[in-house]
C-alpha cells in the first residue's frame, strides 16, 4: 500500500445529497478504497511489518470494502438512471473499483445488536426515513439474496445474486403499505432505475463458462458509452487468449501441461458430445486430440483454472489467473472441491504428473460415473449450486465419451 493511500474514508451524508446519486443519504462502511489484503491489516508494529514484506502479489489483488445491503441496490440504480455511468464521485470510484477487482471482498454490515451485534454496523448510515425502516430494508435484501448479516462475499458473487434474485426494489425500497410519512421510502424506489439496470447489466456479466457472446454485447455496449458493473474480457483479448495459451499448451507436452484434475471428466463429456478443434471458449478438445496422438504427453494437476487451458474462457479471471465467472462467480467452490473430488477418485494429489494415455485410463476405470465427482445437493439458491451437480444420475455424453476414449486410447 503506498503511504499516501487512505486505507478508511468516510462519505458523509452532505457529500451524496450534493452528488445528486442514489446513494445520497448512505456512505460506504469502512471506505472505497478499503485495505490492500487481509494480510495487510494484522495489528501495527513489528508484526504488521513482518506481513508487508512477506505479503505476496496475489494477497494483494484482494481489497476490500464494507457496506450496507441496499447500498448494493442503489449501485446498480445509478446505472439506471444514468447507464453511461453515474457522476457522483463517490459512487463512481465505487462502481471503478468492482470493474477492476470484480473479486474483491465485499462485507455486507446491518444495524443489529444481540444475536448478530458481532457484524452491527450502527444506525451511522441510515437514511431519513427512520431506523425501522433501515433495518427492514437491508434484511429483506439479505432474505432475498439468502446470506446472513455480516456475509463476506466476491463482489462478482454478491451482484450476481443481487442481479438474479432481486427483480425489483418494489416492497425493498419504497414505502408501500406503510402508513406514517417516517415510512415513505426512497423517491426513486418506483423510478424503474433499477429494474431498467438490472436488465441491461444481467445481459453483459459472465455467468457461466464459454459466454463469449457476453464479450461481444460488451463491446457494443462500450460503443454506446453503456457503464458495465462487471465487464468481461474483450472479444479480441479472448481471441488472443486462445491464440497464445494454445500455444503454450502444446510447448508444455513434454514438461507438463497444467490442467485443472475435473476438467479432464468434462473433456470427455465434450468428446461424447462430439465437440471437436476448433473450439473457442477452452483449450480442452485440442488437448484431448493431442493425447490421442501421443499418450506420452505429461499431464500436471492443477489447483487452479490454468492459461493452457482456459486462456480462451470468458469466465476466466486474468488477475487472479483462476475461473471468475463461472457458475455466478462461484465457480471456485464448486470447482475446487470436483478437483479434490477427482484426486482422491485418482488416488493422486495436486501437483502430480502422469503421462495422458495412463491417466485417462485410471479416470476410465475409477471414474466409471460424473455423479462421484459433479453431483451436489444443493438449492437452487445456494453459491454451492451449478447445472452440473443437479445430475443425479451419470451424464450420457461422459458415458459415450468415456467409451469412446477407452477404445481409441487402446
Amino acid at each position: 500500500m503506498k503511504a499516501n493511500e487512505t486505507t478508511k474514508s468516510q462519505i458523509t451524508r452532505s457529500q451524496f445529497l450534493r452528488g445528486g446519486s442514489c446513494l445520497a443519504a448512505g456512505t460506504i462502511l469502512g471506505g472505497v478504497t478499503g485495505p490492500g489484503c487481509a494480510r495487510c491489516e494484522e495489528p501495527k508494529g513489528p508484526a504488521a511489518t513482518r506481513a508487508a514484506e512477506n505479503c505476496s502479489q496475489d494477497a494483494c489483488k484482494y481489497p476490500a470494502m464494507t457496506m450496507r445491503p441496499y447500498q448494493l441496490l442503489c449501485v446498480v440504480c445509478s446505472l439506471g438512471e444514468d447507464p453511461t455511468g453515474t457522476k457522483n464521485k463517490k459512487t463512481k470510484a465505487i462502481l471503478d473499483k468492482v470493474g477492476r477487482h470484480p473479486d474483491m471482498a465485499v462485507t455486507l454490515k446491518c444495524n443489529m445488536v444481540k444475536m448478530f451485534g458481532f457484524q452491527t454496523s450502527g444506525p451511522a448510515e441510515d437514511t431519513a426515513e427512520g431506523a425501522d425502516f433501515n433495518k427492514r430494508r437491508d434484511l429483506e435484501i439479505l432474505l432475498q439474496l439468502n446470506e446472513p448479516p455480516g456475509v463476506t462475499l466476491s463482489a462478482r458473487i454478491l451482484f450476481n445474486r443481487l442481479l438474479n434474485k432481486i427483480s425489483t426494489v418494489r416492497g425493498i425500497c419504497d414505502g408501500s403499505g406503510a402508513i406514517s410519512d417516517a415510512c415513505k421510502g426512497c423517491p426513486k424506489a418506483n423510478s424503474g432505475f433499477y429494474e431498467k439496470a438490472r436488465e441491461i447489466q444481467r445481459a453483459l456479466v459472465v455467468k457461466s463458462c464459454g459466454e463469449r457472446a457476453k464479450s461481444a454485447a460488451y463491446e457494443e455496449a462500450r460503443k454506446k458509452g453503456i457503464a458495465v458493473l462487471i465487464p468481461p474480457r474483450s472479444v479480441e483479448e479472448l481471441d488472443k487468449g486462445k491464440k497464445e495459451s494454445l500455444a503454450a499448451m502444446y510447448r508444455a507436452k513434454s514438461t507438463g501441461i497444467a490442467v485443472r484434475p475435473h476438467t479432464l471428466l468434462c473433456a470427455v463429456c465434450q468428446y461424447g458430445g462430439g465437440t471437436r478443434p476448433p473450439f473457442d471458449s477452452d483449450n480442452l478438445p485440442e488437448l484431448v486430440q493431442l493425447v490421442l496422438k501421443d499418450q506420452d504427453t505429461l499431464i500436471t494437476l492443477s489447483e487452479d483454472a490454468p492459461w493452457t487451458i482456459c486462456g480462451p474462457c470468458a469466465g476466466w479471471s486474468p488477475e487472479l489467473k483462476t475461473c471468475g465467472g463461472h457458475v455466478n462467480g462461484s465457480a471456485e467452490l464448486t470447482n475446487h472441491l470436483r478437483d479434490l473430488r477427482t484426486v482422491r477418485l485418482l488416488g493422486l494429489t495436486l501437483g502430480s504428473s502422469m503421462k495422458a494415455g495412463k491417466l485417462f485410463r485410471r479416470i476410465f476405470e475409477r471414474i466409471p460415473s460424473t455423479v462421484a465427482v459433479c453431483r451436489f445437493e444443493s438449492p437452487a439458491h445456494s453459491v454451492w449450486h451449478d447445472s452440473c451437480g443437479d445430475r443425479e444420475v451419470n451424464n450420457p455424453t461422459y458415458e459415450k465419451g468415456r467409451k469412446d476414449l477407452m477404445q481409441a486410447l487402446g
